[in-house]
């Protein structure tokens, strides 16, 4: 009689149970797998945690005599090392007749930014160096403030 490994060799009575056990092991996994792979789906792009969604930093413009948001007609722009981009206003309903209260730029991204705004009158605002970290859903906004003394009412 030959000699098997206990790994290598079938056990009496065991072939003929084991297929039909793994088929169902295996039919058994792949809801769990598919239902794993949803939630984790869904947590990341539904719950409003796509890093596509955060902005790496925000300027919102205040008027420096009493530190009231204005909107103003600015061009911004952030870099990396790597990026040159323009921010944006983050939505339609921030700015009025080109005007906007906010500027944002890097959105999903984290790093050490160099962040420019110009007002259309004529006002520099300068942040070098920005630190923004983040974990698995994206950055965590740095929010800066430009207090702007020469607003367009």
């Amino acid at each position: 009689m030959p000699r098997h490994s206990p790994q290598a060799g079938p056990r009496a009575g065991a072939a003929a149970a084991s297929p039909p056990r793994r088929r169902f092991a295996r039919l058994l996994a792949l809801p769990v797998v598919a239902l794993g792979l949803a939630a984790c789906g869904s947590d990341h792009y539904h719950d409003g945690c796509n890093p596509a969604y955060f902005p790496a930093v925000a300027v919102h413009f205040v008027d420096a005599r009493d530190n009231r948001r204005i909107a103003v007609s600015a061009l911004g722009t952030i870099y990396d090392g790597r990026y040159l981009e323009e921010m944006t206003s983050p939505e339609s309903g921030y700015s009025v007749n080109r005007r906007t209260t906010v500027l944002e730029g890097a959105f999903g991204r984290t790093g050490i930014f160099d962040v420019v705004i110009e007002t259309a009158s004529g006002e520099r605002f300068e942040w070098p160096g920005v630190r923004v970290a983040g974990d698995y859903c994206g950055p965590y906004t740095v929010e800066l403030q430009a207090a702007v003394r020469y607003p367009e009412y």
